[in-house]
């Protein structure tokens, strides 16, 4: 992790490693520890949602095909078995669990459940299995021998193999009022199966949020977008990201370095700068160039400055970069902050990692689609 460095009236963090990069990881099954269902109590929490992983086996062999539903035990009330997912080759499966947070605002989804397994095509119920504890906000694992009572695991059954998880950034500036976003990519070996689960622990006037909380050889990108308080005081903070696979759990940290002032300095180059107008440019050249993108003018974005320019002591100088945001896409606009520099673009489509369009707008007004690497040389 590389050092943090404070330029003079400006709190900003340049770059540093994430911890704990590499999360090399090869379970052995008979490792893996196994207990009864018959002390464990689920911790009351106000989460409504949880997710649960199952593995169905019949004489130790995985029965592919079957639907697992769960019901919570509520006294009084029949089962009702809203959340169900049917088992893969391996017998394992994954089901969400979530409840009503007005009708259950006091315990949201903790509780013991029934769970079942049935045949899709005839309904013929299989086993059912009751007891079965959950706590709220959590991941559980459960083995679900027929014939046999349920079993809690320690980690999944399908965890095994190795993975890198990368950040870009590693780190980056905003303000009160602003944004940003880290790119998560997940890097599986040839052996890597299951999935990497991860949560986040962060200032809560960040406002961060993971766009996922798992990622599989099938869906590699995570983001963390943060929203930071009008208010939030200027310093430097730390987002923790957790991720879980098998047996090891592993902590990468993201730094965030709030600015003084930032938002009259993101307005001062909104305004004076275009980047409003810049933006609708770059929109109308994609309606033009990839209109299949479906990119409308109407639609409603989040914008924020990520970079602004660089600090020399007396006045802002050197490149400006400016992000706007929806669901679906992130769109940059770059500018030199000297007279009649050209502009950049860059569109991103969400949960990729890589941009599928760029353009440069000259001072004199022309503008025309580019390659993509040659934005990330526009400094």
């Amino acid at each position: 992790m590389s050092n943090l460095h404070t330029l003079a009236g400006l709190v900003c963090l340049l770059s540093f490693v994430a911890c704990g990069r590499s999360c090399p990881v090869t379970p052995a099954v008979e490792d893996v520890s196994v207990q009864g269902l018959a002390k464990p109590i689920p911790m009351a929490t106000t989460d409504y949602r949880a997710r649960v992983e199952v593995t169905v086996l019949r004489n130790g062999v995985p029965v592919e095909g079957v639907e697992v539903a769960f019901s919570q035990s509520i006294s009084g009330r029949p089962a009702r078995f809203d959340w169900r997912g049917i088992t893969d080759a391996d017998g394992w499966a994954e089901i969400e669990i979530s409840v009503d947070a007005r009708q259950f605002w006091r315990v949201g989804v903790s509780g013991y459940y029934v769970a079942r397994a049935v045949h899709p095509a005839s309904g013929e119920i299989v086993e059912e299995w009751r007891s079965i504890p959950v706590s709220g906000g959590g991941r559980h694992y459960f083995l679900l021998p027929i014939g046999e009572t349920a079993q809690m695991r320690t980690v999944s059954l399908k965890d095994r193999g190795q993975y890198v998880l990368e950040s870009d950034p590693d780190s980056l500036v905003s303000y009160g009022g602003g944004g940003g976003i880290f790119i998560l990519s997940m890097i599986p070996d040839g052996n890597f199966e299951g999935q990497v689960a991860l949560s986040l622990v962060a200032e809560p006037a960040l406002n961060a949020r993971l766009s996922t909380e798992s990622l599989t050889r099938y869906r590699t990108i995570a983001e963390v977008d943060i929203r930071p308080d009008t208010l939030i005081a200027p310093a430097i903070y730390w987002i923790e990201v957790i991720a879980m696979h098998a047996s090891a759990t592993d902590t990468y940290k993201l730094g965030v370095s709030t600015l003084v002032d930032g938002a009259y300095w993101f307005e001062l180059i909104n305004v004076s700068g275009g980047m409003v107008s810049s933006r609708d440019d770059f929109i109308l050249l994609l309606q033009s160039e990839r209109p299949e993108l479906g990119i409308a003018t109407g639609l409603t974005w989040f914008a924020y400055a990520e970079k602004l320019g660089g600090w020399d002591g007396s006045l802002w100088a050197g490149s400006s970069t400016w992000v706007s945001v929806n669901p679906k896409w992130e769109m940059r606009v770059r500018r030199i902050v000297i007279p009649r520099s050209p502009t950049w673009f860059l569109l991103r489509r969400r949960g990729e990692k890589e941009a599928i369009f760029a353009a440069k707008k000259e001072a004199e007004g022309q503008m025309y689609e580019i390659p993509v690497r040659e934005y990330f040389f526009s400094w």
